[in-house]
């Protein structure tokens, strides 16, 4: 007598094997790797700008979204380690001016005709709230670091 799972169970059992660390409601169950802290970015973004030696700009680029749509997203791990965010086509701008650091993080628009193909997006007003960093569109990113460049260049050495 043959005492072997039938194939759907098995494949039922890999599924669960593979389920992700977050519930439909968001919450975390137990056992899941504790989730970081949204100071402990703010943290490393700190240090990072203590770094500096004086007045400067940080830039860090997000992964780009892939243009085929068979290919998995992964996020830039420097990017994610400067803000936790998962969502491509962002950028965070520090500037530092003497003691003072001011964050952006510039997101993708929220677009639900898009984010069918795409997944959620938070946007730029709600990304303070998802992220602790004052949010703007991406689309405004060339025309900051412009800005952020003239005034450099004009700037005595």
């Amino acid at each position: 007598m043959n005492r072997s799972l039938p194939r759907s169970a098995v494949a039922i059992a890999l599924i669960l094997a593979v389920v992700p660390f977050v519930t439909a409601a968001g919450q975390r169950p137990v056992g899941a790797p504790p989730a970081v802290a949204r100071t402990e970015y703010a943290a490393r973004r700190e240090a990072l700008a203590a770094a500096l030696p004086s007045d400067g700009v940080i830039l860090a680029l997000g992964g780009r979204e892939p243009r085929e749509d068979y290919v998995s997203f992964f996020q830039a791990t420097n990017f994610y380690y400067l803000t936790g965010m998962r969502e491509p086509d962002a950028a965070l701008v520090g500037v530092k001016q003497g003691a003072t650091v001011t964050w952006t993080l510039f997101v993708q628009p929220k677009e639900p005709s898009r984010e069918v193909w795409t997944g959620n997006r938070v946007g730029p007003e709600n990304a303070e709230a998802q992220w602790g960093v004052r949010g703007r569109s991406m689309a405004e990113l060339d025309a900051v670091v412009d800005s952020l460049l003239r005034a450099s260049a004009a700037a005595p050495v």
